[in-house]
């Protein structure tokens, strides 16, 4: 069976579209023949597993979207938070009524990228929607071979799952929306009110309950070597896990009785039972992942973005990414294409481009995640690109301030980019990483304290990121972090796997409405605004007094005055040392200031730089959720929209 998405994807001829807020629905199709009363006829749909699988592509593709996680679910979105802001482009302002504008915490329910989300969304649901009905209703779905009863089983299992995407997308972007499991036909009622989000929930995991038993472990021998693109036993396990845990975590809710600004308050939903519950499953879908042997960690950090996802290798042996979004075009307009490395990444704009691509460098690392990397964390070089490139020199560049600092792990000069506004990296939705974190969370929840097995899930995700020796006096090894102790507190456990989180898997497309769940966005925010202001009082005080105790692994010591590189190295880029450590043979030594890398960025109340506009219209208790957008409400009267939003 070749279930490679980089080739099948390309014979879709399945395609849906949603009106704005309805959810109408048009296609066109060279296989269905479409009876004219109704948007499609069960009994003519699917007559092959071979055009079942094709539907099912067509879902896939949805998600690929740059509405989605082709772009802004995954850039914009995920922006500003304390790991990373957008770019400021002088010239451009602040609120430009889409993409800044949404980083910016400054959306609208007139912010066009909005409405366009909300859109491809629905259509995903739709999609998936006439895929999970007419499955079922084929003859080979009980009557066929095994072989064809065991794909389509599959086939319904990944659309139960990828439903169940969108919909959580909805819930975590929306909070309560319009719900819906049939597919749309002519006389329907379109107008659908909000429905709870709990609800939404419970049916949702439910979904991923019944998917689990119908999609087989990555390493079965069907899926080739393209498990990663497709969803197995592995990604519902783990979607279900992180689905649990933002059903039991806060969010914007308010009085729909009385939907007053006032009701806005941040909460969970008021079941403690509930809550337990679905930590439960959490922690016992992460346990199952783990206990399988089939996902484990890669044992180099930097292979995961320079050898599987930058050199497009896969990784038959620990399949530590266990679903990733497989593009592979870099036509300008395709939903196969994404934005990773044309705007995620250093930028390289010279003209002509750079044999590896273009990119714009749109998406910046804040300084306090860049010096809050532990000594000898190898993750901080490649999240953070201290250079750009140029035509002349396409790997070393031209070294970056602080405040300029690109997010790295999308880079063209670790892949086969070709020049264009789009490229074909992957996005790893989900990797056994996150599933180690999650494990340790739920767990550590559920005993009320750190346990034991959570503090080992923890340890090894960070002991990963370590050398085995090192000459630094500064920098941790594996070894170090072994014998590291944590707080048995769960909340101080859990600041530590916040961190961790962090750390690990910086502009991943969750850190926001993570921090929403953990109600700590307001808390992180202004923490890295403090780590800013930090740095600016360190330059104005001559760099020559410790950087005012804020960064903790400068906590008591004197930066020297320069920082040290290593010229055409792909990955690591710098190390700073202290006074008395000097280089190793391949690094060049030049000074901090004179090449602006400790430029100071400016406060939160800065008036330029990319941090002028960091996070300027957060408000708390109202900006964790984004509008209903205006263009939904023009059509529909069942919709309420956030009070306070009108």
């Amino acid at each position: 069976m070749n279930m490679n998405m980089k080739t099948i994807a390309l014979k879709r001829t399945f395609m849906v579209a949603l009106s704005a807020g309805s959810l109408l629905m048009s296609s066109c199709s060279d296989f269905l023949d479409i009876a004219p009363d109704s948007i499609y006829a069960s009994d003519n749909l699917y007559q092959t597993t071979d055009q079942a699988e094709r539907t099912l592509l067509g879902v896939y593709s949805t998600l690929c979207s740059s509405n989605l996680y082709g772009r802004n679910i995954t850039m914009y979105y995920d922006l500003d938070t304390d790991l990373g802001m957008i770019r400021y482009a002088s010239g451009d302002p602040a609120d430009d009524g889409e993409r800044r504008s949404t980083a910016h915490y400054l959306f609208t329910s007139t912010t066009k990228n909005l409405s366009n989300t909300w859109n491809t969304l629905y259509t995903g649901v739709e999609r998936a929607n006439i895929l999970i009905e007419s499955i079922p209703q084929m003859a080979q779905y009980n009557n066929g071979t095994e072989e064809e009863k065991f794909l389509l089983r599959q086939y319904l299992g990944e659309g139960l799952t990828l439903r169940a995407l969108f919909y959580f997308d909805l819930i975590r972007l929306w909070g309560d929306v319009p719900y819906k499991t049939k597919s749309s036909v002519s006389g329907d009622n379109f107008d659908l009110p909000r429905t709870s989000r709990d609800t939404i929930y419970k049916h949702i995991i439910n979904d991923l309950q019944t998917a689990i038993d119908m999609v087989p472990w990555a390493n079965d021998t069907r899926y080739g070597n393209t498990y990663h693109e497709r969803i197995s036993k592995g990604a519902v396990k783990g979607f279900l896990a992180r689905i649990c845990l933002y059903a039991a975590g806060y969010s914007l809710r308010w009085d729909l009785e009385n939907p007053t600004p006032a009701s806005r308050r941040m909460a969970r939903i008021n079941d403690e039972n509930r809550i337990r519950e679905l930590y439960t499953i959490a922690r016992d879908q992460c346990h199952e992942i783990m206990m399988s042997g089939v996902h484990k960690l890669t044992p180099s950090y930097e292979d995961i973005w320079v050898k599987y996802i930058g050199g497009y290798l896969m990784n038959n042996t620990e399949r530590e990414n266990i679903f990733e979004l497989g593009f592979f075009s870099t036509l300008s307009t395709a939903n196969e294409a994404g934005y990773y490395g044309t705007y995620i990444g250093p930028e390289s704009k010279a003209d002509p481009c750079p044999a590896t691509g273009q990119c714009s460098g749109g998406v910046f690392v804040t300084p306090a995640l860049q010096l809050a990397f532990t000594p000898g964390d190898t993750r901080r070089d490649i999240t953070c690109a201290y250079m750009k490139h140029t035509k002349e020199s396409e790997i070393k560049g031209a070294f970056r301030d602080i405040s300029n600092t690109y997010a790295g792990k999308w880079r063209n000069i670790w892949g086969k980019n070709e020049s264009g506004s789009c490229s074909n990296f992957n996005f790893p939705m989900l990797r056994y990483a996150d599933v180690l974190l999650m494990f340790a969370e739920a767990d550590s929840y559920l005993a009320g304290h750190a346990t034991d097995d959570a503090k080992t899930a923890l340890r090894d995700v960070r002991k990963r990121a370590f050398p085995e020796t090192t000459t630094s006096s500064t920098e941790k090894t594996k070894a170090d972090i072994d014998a590291e102790t944590y707080p048995d507190d769960f909340e101080e456990f859990l600041d530590v796997i916040i961190e961790e989180r962090g750390y690990e898997l910086a502009f991943e497309g969750f850190r926001k409405t993570d921090l929403i769940r953990w109600n700590k966005l307001k808390e992180r925010l202004e923490w890295a605004a403090g780590e800013h202001e930090a740095l600016d009082q360190y330059m104005e005080n001559g760099g020559t007094s410790p950087y005012m105790g804020q960064i903790p692994h400068r906590r008591g010591t004197i930066l020297n005055k320069n920082m040290y590189y290593r010229e055409n190295s792909k990955s690591v880029i710098y190390e700073t040392k202290t006074a008395e450590e000097t280089p190793v043979v391949g690094e060049n030594e030049t000074p901090w200031k004179s090449r602006g890398f400790l430029k100071a960025p400016g406060g939160v109340h800065s008036n330029t730089g990319n941090f002028m506009h960091y996070a300027r219209g957060f408000q708390e208790n109202y900006s964790e959720l984004f509008p209903i957008p205006k263009a939904v409400l023009d059509v529909t009267t069942a919709i309420t929209q956030i009070p306070g939003y009108e």
